[in-house]
């Protein structure tokens, strides 16, 4: 008798062209990974590991770096710029202080500015409140000269700058304060202040404040009896202040001893002194206290803490934040009522964002008589303004429910597929892609993760947590604790691995894989290992592939009765996967008695 043939269902194929990045989710799709190391969109739609990266210099204790201004046309960067520790570097050198006891504290947060030649350090001190701005001027101007006017140069020869305080002045001095006119009648009044003794002893012959101020700062006055010749200080809404208080005294004449200044109130009116003569008066240019700063528009922008007040210097001096004259380049203050602390600002197209945790403000405008903040976010904010990058119009940020694209309107999420939260992140840029040095909140572990903007995926690379980062020739450069690193040169061979998403081959059969197709790409050097794991049990290995170009690639897998699989590949050295094709089988549905 003739047995019938039992026709067995065919093989299909279940090819993968296109590489969609990492996907944690519970169901992901083909072309998507649940993990990975090291992985990039650099070869996008193929599937690759990331550029190698190259130390260019180290330095310990990195806590806020910069990019130096070079004359030389150099190649790249080779010298540490920033604050390590307590001390400030430009250029591989350490710089002194202007003062011994100026140096930076430590556990303050550190942001750095470069401000027309200046690079502004503002270390915030999070248990006391409060905040210390400091300032390096690497241009020629900001060169240290004696006595004739000759610059002066160091042990080895080389120019002699300092790091400054950006608040100056002098401090506990005796001075007779005296008005002149009547602001009510007179087209001009004056007032100026006349030095009187010091505990240092210098005669009031002597005695020249110019060597301290300059015509057009803002002082600050302190230490009067009378209140009305003491400057309102604007740190606090709870700060009281009426018509008759001075916000601002503004200098415009030098005269030895004397110092002739213009006083105006909250509505820009003048106001004249109550003539007296006092002891232990400050007499100085006040910096708000401020924990983060950004250039916008040639001034200097920064946040109070306290998120009562956004801050900007006059137009194209960083060093004065009291000059209310009623003039376009005037100081600037706004007063925000919403509720919590300030994360930060950042400057954002031709405006500027304030964030708070729960509040996003909008600043607009470009002199203080037009600068508005009318748009109010709530219920989304950043949480770390380290982690807030533009990149091609569109402003990226950590909240707390995740990572964010923002383009004015309301903040679209952009990091579901992560399936993570996230407490801290330091965000850095390429130019295509938003890089994010973030923390997990589940076990405080570093992921580096990349988003590539303009294909709208993720990727994995390693566990580099950042401190800093800086552009430079189109070159990333990242801070570490201990070193900066160049991305994208060097002769790293990086070691890199994907984990494909759980595949169900959207049926409910047992099903099988009899191989595997991979075309692929390989450096001289390279390999790529080949494992599968079925049912979610240990990866077994399959083959190593190590030709040198592009090749296909066969490899034998032959495993049955699987509800679910996934593939690894796990590789070293530079590779470009263009396509990874699985033969499979299937056959009859899995089932138990009760299920």
């Amino acid at each position: 008798m003739q047995i019938p043939l039992i026709n067995a269902n065919p093989n299909g194929a279940a090819a993968t062209a296109v590489f969609s990045g990492l996907n944690r989710t519970d169901k992901g799709t083909n072309g998507e990974y649940i993990d990975m190391v090291n992985m990039a969109s650099c070869h996008y739609p193929c599937l690759s590991p990331r550029e190698p990266r190259e130390q260019v210099c180290t330095m310990r204790d990195i806590r806020a770096v910069i990019a130096p201004k070079y004359e030389a046309d150099t190649e790249k960067i080779t010298a540490f710029t920033g604050v390590a520790k307590n001390t400030f570097y430009y250029n591989g050198n350490a710089i002194e202080f202007e003062a011994e006891d100026m140096a930076i504290p430590s556990d303050t947060d550190i942001h750095l500015a470069d401000f027309n030649g200046k690079i502004i350090i503002c270390a915030y001190d999070t248990k006391n409140d409060n905040s210390v701005m400091y300032y390096y001027d690497y241009t020629a101007t900001g060169a240290e000269k004696d006595e004739d006017g000759n610059i002066k140069t160091d042990s080895g020869g080389n120019t002699l700058r300092y790091v400054k305080r950006m608040e100056k002045g002098i401090y506990g001095i005796s001075c007779r304060a005296v008005s002149i006119g009547n602001p009510d009648t007179d087209s001009r009044v004056t007032n100026y202040i006349q030095y009187v003794s010091s505990v240092s002893g210098v005669s009031p012959a002597k005695f020249k404040w110019s060597d301290y101020f300059s015509v057009g700062d803002a002082i600050f006055l302190e230490g009067f009896e009378n209140d009305v010749n003491n400057t309102v200080n604007m740190d606090s809404r709870y700060e009281m202040t009426d018509n008759s208080r001075a916000l601002s005294c503004v200098i415009d004449k030098i005269d030895g001893n004397k110092l002739y200044f213009q006083m105006y109130n909250y509505a820009a009116a003048r106001l004249v002194m109550k003539s007296e003569t006092a002891s232990d008066v400050n007499v100085f240019t006040k910096i708000p206290v401020m924990n983060h700063i950004c250039i916008h528009n040639n001034r200097l922008w920064g946040t109070n803490p306290n998120g009562e007040y956004v801050y900007a210097s006059k137009l194209g001096d960083c060093f004065n934040f009291n000059s209310f004259q009623g003039l376009t380049n005037d100081s600037y203050y706004s007063e925000i009522g919403t509720a919590g602390d300030f994360i930060g600002i950042v400057s954002y197209r031709d405006n500027l964002v304030a964030f708070k945790r729960d509040y996003i403000h909008h600043i607009y405008g470009d002199k203080p008589s037009n600068f508005t903040i009318p748009k109010q976010l709530a219920d989304c904010g950043c949480i770390d303004i380290r982690s807030a990058v533009e990149i091609g119009a569109v402003l990226y940020f950590l909240g707390y429910n995740g990572f964010y694209e923002y383009t004015g309107g309301q903040p679209t999420i952009i990091s579901t597929a992560l399936n993570c939260s996230y407490k801290s992140a330091v965000g850095m840029s390429d130019g295509n892609r938003y890089i994010a040095s973030a923390v997990r909140r589940d076990n405080g572990e570093t992921e580096l993760l990349v988003y590539d903007t303009r294909y709208g995926i993720w990727h994995k690379e390693d566990n580099l947590a950042a401190v800093g980062s800086f552009r430079r020739h189109n070159d990333l450069y990242i801070a570490a604790s201990d070193e900066v690193i160049r991305c994208g040169y060097g002769d790293e061979k990086v070691k890199w691995q994907c984990d494909s998403v759980i595949s169900y081959e959207n049926i409910f059969d047992n099903k099988g894989i009899n191989e595997i197709w991979i075309r692929a790409k390989l450096d001289e050097g390279a390999s790529i290992t080949v494992y599968t794991s079925v049912n979610g049990g240990e990866w077994i290995e399959h083959e190593i592939l190590t030709e040198k170009g592009l090749k296909v690639y066969r490899i034998p897998v032959r495993f049955i009765n699987g509800e679910y699989y996934q593939y690894r590949l796990a590789g070293t050295g530079g590779a470009v996967i263009y396509d990874v094709e699985r033969v499979i089988s299937s056959g009859g549905k899995p089932y138990k008695k009760g299920w």
